[in-house]
Formats: C-alpha cells, sequence, structure tokens
C-alpha cells in the first residue's frame, strides 16, 4: 500500500491511502485529485473537467456539460456553473440567453431582461448590450429586435417614401 502526504497552504501534511487524495484549502472547498499509478504527484481533472472516481488510476475526468465551466479539481457534476451569457442548474444543461436578455456572471442565475425602451438582438449576451430606442419610441422590456421600438402618440415617425410607376 502506498501513502502520499501532501501539504495544502499552511496546514499539517495531510495522509491519504495510496491513490486518493481529498484536499481543503481555506475556503471549505474540497479538491479531488488523483494519483497515478508509478507517480509520486497528484494529477487533478483540469479546469473544466470533473471526477467522481475515488481511487482511479487513470484519467476519469469528464467534461463539463456545453456552456458551462468548474474550477481545476473538481470532484462533483455540480461544480460545473453556466458560463456568463447562459442559464440553467449547477451541473446540468445550460442554455445561451436569448435576444433581449443578458447575464454577466457565471452560476445559475437567470438571464437580466433588457428595461422597456431598450432591445438586444444578441443570443448568449454576456455583458449589458441592450441599446435604446430612437427618440419619440419605445419598447417592451425584453425587446429582441429594433421593430419592437414603436413611435410614441404624437412623435415623429420614420417614414419611407415609396415611388409608384403607373402604367
Amino acid at each position: 500500500m502506498m501513502i502520499a502526504s501532501v501539504t495544502s497552504g499552511t496546514r499539517a501534511p495531510m495522509v491519504a491511502p495510496a491513490l486518493h487524495v481529498k484536499l481543503e484549502n481555506t475556503l471549505q472547498h474540497t479538491a479531488t485529485v488523483l494519483i497515478l499509478k508509478g507517480s509520486s504527484a497528484c494529477v487533478g481533472c483540469s479546469a473544466g473537467q470533473y471526477s467522481t472516481d475515488v481511487g482511479a488510476t487513470t484519467n476519469t475526468c469528464k467534461g463539463c456539460p456545453s456552456n458551462s465551466f468548474s474550477p481545476e479539481a473538481s470532484d462533483a457534476q455540480n461544480d460545473c456553473i453556466c458560463n456568463a451569457g447562459s442559464t440553467g442548474p449547477d451541473g446540468g444543461s445550460c442554455v445561451n440567453c436569448i435576444a433581449g436578455t443578458f447575464k454577466i456572471d457565471g452560476g445559475n442565475a437567470a438571464c437580466t431582461t433588457c428595461v422597456e425602451n431598450q432591445y438586444s438582438t444578441v443570443v448568449g449576451a454576456a455583458s449589458n448590450v441592450c441599446v435604446g430606442c430612437q427618440t419619440d419610441s419605445n419598447s417592451p422590456a425584453g425587446s429582441d429586435e429594433r421593430g419592437d421600438c414603436k413611435c410614441l402618440p404624437g412623435g415623429p415617425r420614420e417614414e419611407t417614401m415609396y415611388r409608384v410607376q403607373i402604367a
């Protein structure tokens, strides 16, 4: 049986059974790392991956679902959180924010709706890309195209002149 000794920050070394080590940092997060057979070093899953396997001797890291990400050495699918610009449950399927919405931070929060008098055509917006309607027009919250901006009563109209030729 191989014994591994690992030091984490200023904590005392921790001893773990062969092929599996759990490290705890000062933020109370647990990270799973793997000790590959024939190696004296622990190898954690890369950022964007996780592994729930205990005692693995090969790489068992799995990729996070689409539009999500996890920190290095994640040990659960729930560590995968939605990227900015997408929404869904932690560890689950994340979908892009629809046009008329945006989401600045990662996580499971809902996308933010463009406010009244603004619109956005961008799908998956990771910043507030809402654009104001033209002067003397307004749109409902969550508008997803410029055409949602309607002229206010008594305001000027954008008119298009059509030339009709009568034969």
